[in-house]
């Protein structure tokens, strides 16, 4: 069976609007791929879709060679694909001890090993001081960290992510980002961040897509040949 996630010849409309059009993209596990473009470029429409919250119009997303099109997000969970959204989607009114629970009542189905609770406590110190309170009551940052922590404790293969950076300072990003690479290169994960930025992957992604329109324009090994820049100015008209 073939291991990874492909998405092939994606596209999605909303009503008459195209939002993304014959996309293709692959995810390995061990990488950190970063799907990277302004806002309206289809970025959101194309991680809601691998996670079976929005229905394509043709194309397919295969998930360890098996075709996900018609499978509900609960069952894509269990083909060890795990989501974190724009919105974090914790359980506002839930601790942080509870939150945490529910990914691991979610990890307890599956067989294999994954991160158990002492792993994201490490990966997140702050939740560990943070269990007895309510979710709803954390910071912006630390609700991103809960989110992420409980999405690994369902024993995921694949993690795709959602503008993880999104309204958060600068040490809360850089603690979210060394914490994708420690899964990334510590338990093996394929790991998929949606970003607006260029520059604040470049330090972690293995491949960058860069999304504009709806059709990958452009793609990426990273490595200290790239003049981010340089793509910037082309892609984004960043000065």
């Amino acid at each position: 069976m073939a291991s990874g996630i492909s998405i092939e010849s994606l596209k999605v409309r909303y009503g008459k609007l195209e939002a993304v059009k014959q996309l293709d993209l692959s995810l390995r596990g061990g990488e950190l791929v970063a799907v990277v473009g302004p806002n309206g470029a289809g970025k959101s429409t194309t991680v809601r879709t691998l996670a079976g919250l929005v229905t394509p119009v043709s194309g397919n997303v295969l998930i360890d060679g098996i075709n996900a099109n018609r499978l509900s997000p609960e069952e894509r969970v269990r083909l060890n694909l795990a989501f974190v959204p724009e919105d974090r989607g914790i359980f506002r009114r839930l601790t942080v001890r509870e939150n945490l629970k529910l990914g691991l009542l979610a990890g307890a189905k599956k067989s294999g090993s994954g991160l158990n609770l002492a792993a994201v406590i490490s990966l997140f110190p702050i939740l560990g001081e943070r269990q007895a309170q309510a979710a709803g009551l954390l910071s912006g940052g630390e609700q991103q960290q809960l989110a992420i922590a409980r999405a690994l404790l369902t024993k995921p293969s694949y993690l795709v992510i959602d503008e993880p950076s999104l309204g958060l300072g600068p040490q809360v990003i850089t603690t979210v980002y060394e914490a994708l690479r420690e899964v990334r290169d510590g338990y093996g994960l394929g790991v998929l961040v949606v970003e607006q930025s260029l520059r604040r992957v470049r330090k972690y992604a293995n491949r960058v897509l860069i999304l504009r329109e709806g059709v990958v324009r452009s793609e990426h090994a990273v490595d200290e040949s790239i003049d981010f820049a340089e793509l910037e100015r082309a892609y984004f008209g960043v000065e």
